[in-house]
């Protein structure tokens, strides 16, 4: 929760690599379940290979914009107090208070 609310989460690497395994892991799950079930089936080896094969590209993809997901430039996150240069100090520390 203490991630600066001007940054995107669809600009992360972590997100990118994230779904990338989640997806990964959850479609050669579902790929053993199906092949627990319907092993006997004539077109299984068919279906099978163009699961696995949708679901591994599916992740390379995902990694590649991982990949290309830059960092900030000065390795800095920035943590908000730009915005809170300009504010009045009184707002914040409401014990001190400033006459005009």
């Amino acid at each position: 929760m203490k991630q600066d609310a001007n940054e995107s989460l669809f600009t992360t690497f972590i997100f990118w690599v994230a779904v990338a395994f989640l997806i990964n892991f959850s479609g050669i799950f579902l790929l053993f379940v199906y092949s627990e079930t319907l092993n006997k089936e004539p077109d299984f080896k068919t279906n099978y290979a163009i699961i696995y094969s949708t679901v591994t590209i599916i992740k390379n993809f995902l990694l590649c914009i991982a990949a290309t997901m830059k960092e900030n430039p000065n390795g800095k996150k920035n943590n908000g107090n730009e915005l809170l240069k300009d504010m009045n100090p009184a707002i914040f520390n409401p014990t001190k208070i400033e006459t005009y």
